[in-house]
């Protein structure tokens, strides 16, 4: 129960902290926000231990890993991927893994 508070609770803060995080590039088509390479390595990190619980028994909290990673990845697809791609080698099953990379190739363009 306590992973699945922290992982709304973490998602609530990463809403809060996107414009801290980020440094906004505007386009003539639309605006995109890019995590600020200060915080890349911060960032980086923090997906490394997160993305361990993407492997969890319980669906409940992959679910919540889940929305955590695809919040990350509103700023900082490249890393998300990474972090994705080298899960799928280690977690017992890859569907997970390959579904949110399918996501992720898919609204980073």
């Amino acid at each position: 129960m306590i992973r699945l508070l922290i992982c709304e609770t973490i998602n609530a803060w990463i809403r809060l902290l996107i414009p801290m995080l980020t440094s906004s590039t505007t386009t003539t088509i639309k605006t995109s926000q890019q995590l600020n390479p200060v915080y890349t390595a911060v960032i980086e990190d923090f997906l490394n231990n997160l993305i361990i619980h993407l492997d969890d028994p319980n669906s409940r909290i992959r679910a919540s890993v889940s929305r955590v990673l695809l919040r990350i990845n509103q700023f900082a697809p490249d890393l998300v991927i990474k972090v994705l791609n080298k899960a799928k080698l280690c977690h017992r099953s890859s569907q997970l893994c390959d579904k949110l990379l399918e996501f992720c190739h898919s609204h980073s363009q």
